[in-house]
């Protein structure tokens, strides 16, 4: 009888497209996906950098509410943690293949 880590890994490779479809380990993520998985987070925080930028660029100070930017600020605290969590789970992988 076959368990379950033998089904993934026999199954074919998953490909995912976002830093949340490859937050929670899954041996049977192509390892090949991961760039994509981190260059749509690097994509998404630069773009939170260019807002940002965009709202000071010509004066010292926020337009936007002080909130907001304390929001975006947290999102882009979020987004490394998740950007590391994911490097990490899937190298050890690798390491271990």
């Amino acid at each position: 009888m076959e368990n379950t880590t033998d089904k993934l890994k026999s199954a074919k490779p998953l490909f995912v497209d976002s830093p949340e479809t490859a937050l929670v380990f899954n041996p049977a993520v192509d390892p090949q996906c991961i760039d994509d998985v981190m260059l749509c987070a690097l994509h998404r925080n630069a773009a939170v950098v260019d807002i940002l930028v965009a709202d000071i660029i010509e004066q010292d100070h926020f337009t936007v509410p002080i909130h907001v930017v304390r929001n975006l600020l947290w999102l882009l605290q979020g987004q490394f943690s998740q950007m590391k969590t994911i490097m990490r789970d899937y190298r050890k992988a690798q390491q271990v293949d």
